[in-house]
């Protein structure tokens, strides 16, 4: 993965696999899909992959680059008319309640829906 203003060769590399994102994987199973960490680059690889339907989010741990995309699961929320199971550790659901507080009040803005804790 590049860094920011680095100008070492793999940096400035024009080969597509020096070009990565942060890791996530999506596992697609019996009319099933699931997706183990939303980092900051969850949106740009769900519509880069086409990505029309997500049933659940499995949550390693709750530093940034495995959690900063999790707002971008509303929009699965928003098309789908239904929640999304999020699983994951009794301490990260308190780290993303903290950092995500709005997606667990009981009023949610128009057309959004919440996400449901699962552990």
């Amino acid at each position: 993965m590049p860094v920011i203003a680095c100008q070492c060769q793999v940096c400035q590399s024009e080969d597509r696999r020096d070009k990565r994102l942060r890791s996530s994987i999506l596992i697609e199973y019996n009319q099933h899909t699931l997706v183990v960490d939303t980092g900051p680059d969850f949106r740009y690889q769900m519509l880069r992959e086409k990505v029309m339907h997500l049933d659940a989010v499995l949550m390693t741990h709750s530093h940034k680059d495995h959690i900063a995309g999790l707002d971008d699961v509303r929009a699965f929320n928003y098309q789908q008319h239904s929640s999304i199971s999020i699983y994951g550790t009794a301490a990260l659901h308190e780290a993303l309640r903290r950092e995500f507080y709005y997606a667990f009040t009981e009023v949610k803005y128009p057309g959004a829906r919440g996400w449901i804790w699962k552990r």
